[in-house]
């Protein structure tokens, strides 16, 4: 069982990386590999892809120590230091988040950390990003872990228009999104950069040039508050290098046509700068 699940991942790791950028065929003798360097015998460093560096168990990370070298994102091997990277390694937001929530369903805080420490999230597009602002779905009590490690602050859900609605908001606490931690994993933009941002009472709207996104809402008290705490979301959004646009007004159409308006310029801006680079 335990070959056929090292199988897997060798598999899954080299799919992700490039086909020169395979780990190292002794993890399928890992326990001979570990039994030899216990013995006192000079074991050369294990080459891993970063997948397979995020999946080892905190045994074997551990009997391995810093015996190890990690591929960076042009599959150049990177010796690590107290289990840690020089710099941190790009590695596609998805892998991290898999990797990250399996960290934190072990309750392994050590390892947790290490991603964040050590791993940077693949850019995306703006829309991509906005796909992004929805709450993480996990359990509560592994959502309280991420307060108690301090990766997030426990927010109240917030709204920022209706006065009278905030006791009743502030007594639920806010959900961290995939873009808070996409953010938190220093994710960025790439190409165009213009989300637009329109505040109605209870939620708020993120646009991008053909879609919008309406943050989910809890019922407290027979009011209707948003899931997400909206400065943080904002915040996070920034963060990746997005710039948004604050829309007037509570017509979602305004929005849709504020940021497309923005997108055709940008596009007919890089048309432009391509006809008179081939000039």
């Amino acid at each position: 069982m335990k070959a056929l699940f090292t199988t897997a991942l060798l598999l899954l790791s080299t799919q992700a990386m490039a086909s020169v950028c395979v780990d190292d065929p002794r993890m399928f003798t890992i326990k001979t590999v570990i039994e030899q360097m216990e013995a006192g015998q000079d074991v050369p460093a294990l080459k891993l892809t970063p997948l397979t560096f995020l999946s080892l168990t905190p045994v074997v990370r551990e009997a391995l120590g810093d015996n190890i070298t990690v591929y960076n994102e042009k599959c150049v091997p990177v010796q690590v230091y107290k289990q840690t990277l020089p710099k941190p390694v790009v590695v596609p937001f998805e892998n991290l988040l898999t990797a990250f929530k399996s960290t934190v369903y072990q309750d392994d805080q050590q390892a947790s950390l290490a991603i964040l420490a050590n791993f940077t999230a693949a850019p995306k597009s703006a829309s991509e990003i906005h796909d992004l602002i929805a709450p993480l779905s996990w359990q509560s009590r592994h959502l309280d872990k991420l307060y108690q490690w301090g990766v997030f602050d426990k927010l109240s859900t917030s709204n920022t228009t209706a006065e009278h609605q905030r006791d009743y908001c502030s007594k639920a606490a806010a959900i961290p999104s995939l873009a808070d931690l996409y953010a938190l994993l220093n994710g960025h933009v790439e190409g165009f950069n213009k989300l637009g941002v329109l505040t109605r009472y209870e939620v708020f709207n993120i646009f991008t040039p053909t879609e919008v996104e309406i943050t989910q809402t809890v019922n407290i008290n027979k009011k209707e508050c948003s899931i997400l705490n909206m400065f943080r979301t904002i915040e996070s959004l920034q963060h990746t290098g997005l710039s948004l646009i604050n829309i007037k007004g509570t017509n979602p159409n305004d929005g849709l046509a504020a940021v497309k308006e923005a997108h055709d310029a940008y596009h007919s801006k890089g048309q432009e700068e391509s006809a008179w680079a081939e000039q």
